[in-house]
């Protein structure tokens, strides 16, 4: 409730600010290239939250496309594509890579992972 803090929010003095960071190893990037040049398809799981998750990627070179899209985004978007056992949308799944969450997985039926491993990455 935005009114109604259930904490102290005056007569408080700021101490400082903390990050921390944990980059990935050296040898991530080049692992990930000869996999895929063996035409490994790779994936990435984290519980880091999604914006993290898409940096981290296009740091490593998981993710190389522009467009990032987000599953539910998509079946929100396409109320029928949820029933619809016809996944064939492979053109459009070209050139975008796609982020799947674990709330994501949670609900996740065969014919989503049919759609969802049409995406190159």
């Amino acid at each position: 409730d935005i009114d109604n803090f259930n904490f102290p929010i005056s007569e408080m003095i700021l101490l400082g600010i903390i990050a921390i960071s944990d980059p990935p190893r050296k040898e991530v990037s080049s692992a990930l290239q000869k996999c895929r040049s063996a035409k490994v398809r790779v994936m990435m799981v984290t519980g880091d939250h999604h914006t993290t998750a898409i940096a981290i990627g296009r740091q490593i070179g998981i993710i190389t496309h522009d467009r990032v899209d987000r599953f539910w985004n998509y079946i929100a978007s396409n109320p029928s594509s949820q029933t619809n056992r016809n996944f064939n949308y492979r053109d459009q799944c070209l050139h975008r890579s796609l982020l799947i969450t674990g709330d994501d997985l949670i609900n996740f039926n065969d014919d989503h992972w049919n759609w969802a491993l049409k995406y190159e990455e």
